[in-house]
């Protein structure tokens, strides 16, 4: 049975990070893959296919004038990977990201 390949799958994403907080847990979040960092494109081999991430502009969400939280748009996508690579992709991509984790 040939595993099932997914196309063209994206999201955007607006994530509670500073662009540095970001690219520090990167390498954690990509442990076991091959990459390459462009500027704001990261590039994620998973053969057949590949992840790109492209970081957008970081901003910030004020609450009041002493609470203030960063705001990273980050857009994934996911070119010809089979379904099984995908997910393990992101499960090990949101548990590196996920806040709240003890």
């Amino acid at each position: 049975m040939t595993p099932s390949l997914t196309g063209l799958f994206g999201l955007n994403r607006e994530m509670g990070y500073s662009r540095d907080e970001f690219f520090d847990r990167l390498p954690t979040a990509l442990s076991g893959y091959e990459f390459t960092i462009d500027g704001d494109i990261v590039t994620i081999s998973i053969p057949p296919g590949t992840v790109q991430l492209s970081v957008g502009t970081e901003r910030e969400r004020r609450l009041s004038d002493h609470v203030r939280f960063p705001i990273l748009p980050v857009t994934i996508e996911c070119t010809n990977l089979e379904e099984l690579s995908q997910a393990r992709f992101f499960r090990q991509f949101e548990h590196t990201y996920f806040k709240g984790l003890a």
